[in-house]
């Protein structure tokens, strides 16, 4: 069990390491090795907390002071300078979210998200990348069990790291917290979490941050069915606008090398939960339906434009998601034309020629602005000259 999940924490450390400067992917090879000793090293750390507390309803004062204890032996540890010790302190600080093979109570891990939250804050200031990447990978994997709102500060600050690997991961606890945060919290849209989000993705070019994003903004939407309160889809929607409209200037301005990470937000935008809760407000429909007709049009450009048939396929996977969801404005519009045409777009194959695909793109705008007023044509791809230094380009940014 503790192997498999040494492994797991480092495929995800490692997830998209082509993409990372060699430095940090350095470190995520150094991180692997310490990892093959912590699971030992577990075994000779400070004494763990009770069972029976991590099974009990009620946390009394000598409970949280064993809760304590322990948080403030594993930070040390972690804040060390061995790569075993701190691996070793990363797994223990996730590991005690289990009560055998069970998870702890409720109880139990709403005052250990609470302690860990107030512990671990130092750390997230420590110079060294490794610290704070494992001290991520811990707050991730205790967000993942415990869903607590109180890892919102721990969490918020991990997305303003200034290293890819840290945000990445503060963006996979984020999307385990975010339900219970927003429904704790009378903030909406303005929430410091999602305005966090906005802000990597902003901050982090790398399109893994940005897919990070919209998975954690998703709200398990697709994967499981869930159906979020309409008071969070209310503060989701125009944040999950505002990731998709830095993407879409990117789109202005460079080939994108994997054009399907932007697919789950077209699915989110218009689900039907989601697009029910739009309704209520024109402007968020308004806006979702500019930017499906930008990133329709931004993606058939960029068909044209890339050589190999790899990036053509990945694009027109892409156009035919758009295609599918204008389906879901026509039927709002209720305008066949839309439907026509929209249709049309789902049926394109990569093996047409470029020009007969941005035919058939160009057709959904016009038809789209006659059912939602206010609508603006499309930008055009304006690519950015080739950059003078290595630090400009996404695959060493960050």
């Amino acid at each position: 069990m503790m192997a498999r999940r040494i492994l797991d924490s480092f495929s995800g450390v490692c997830y998209g390491s082509a993409r990372m400067s060699r430095p940090q992917l350095a470190l995520c090879v150094s991180l692997l090795i310490s990892s093959l000793s912590s699971a030992a090293l577990l075994a000779q750390s400070t004494q763990n907390i009770a069972p029976t507390i991590k099974t009990s309803n009620s946390i009394i004062s000598s409970d949280e002071n064993q809760i304590k204890t322990f948080l403030d032996a594993q930070i040390k540890r972690l804040s060390g300078i061995s790569p075993a010790e701190q691996s070793a302190a990363r797994d223990a600080l996730a590991q005690e979210v289990w009560a055998g093979a069970s998870l702890a109570t409720p109880a139990f891990l709403d005052i250990y998200a609470k302690l860990l939250n107030e512990r671990i804050m130092p750390v997230l200031d420590n110079p060294s990348m490794r610290v704070r990447l494992n001290a991520a990978i811990a707050i991730a994997r205790v967000a993942e069990h415990s869903r607590n709102f109180r890892l919102r500060q721990a969490v918020t600050k991990l997305l303003g790291d200034k290293t890819g690997p840290v945000v990445l991961w503060g963006m996979k606890a984020v999307g385990k917290i975010l339900p219970a945060a927003l429904a704790s919290s009378p903030q909406g849209a303005s929430d410091p979490l999602l305005v966090a989000i906005v802000s990597a993705v902003q901050a982090n070019p790398n399109g893994l941050i940005a897919a990070a994003a919209y998975d954690a903004l998703s709200l398990d939407v697709f994967e499981h069915r869930t159906q979020a309160a309409p008071a969070t889809l209310r503060a989701i929607i125009p944040t999950m606008q505002k990731v998709l409209q830095l993407r879409l200037d990117r789109y202005r301005m460079a080939l994108i090398d994997d054009p399907q990470m932007e697919m789950p937000a077209v699915s989110f935008l218009v689900d039907g939960q989601v697009w029910n809760v739009q309704k209520s407000n024109p402007q968020w429909m308004r806006t979702s339906a500019q930017q499906l007709s930008d990133l329709l049009s931004l993606a058939a450009q960029q068909y044209a434009l890339a050589e190999k048939q790899p990036e053509k396929d990945a694009l027109m996977t892409l156009l035919k998601r758009c295609g599918s969801a204008g389906w879901v404005l026509a039927d709002h519009a209720q305008s066949p034309d839309l439907k026509r045409v929209a249709e049309q777009i789902t049926k394109l194959e990569a093996h047409q020629r470029a020009e007969d695909v941005s035919g058939i793109c160009r057709n959904f705008y016009p038809i789209l602005a006659t059912s939602f007023e206010g609508l603006s044509a499309p930008p055009t791809v304006q690519l950015a000259p080739p950059a003078s230094g290595p630090a400009a380009t996404e695959e060493t940014n960050p």
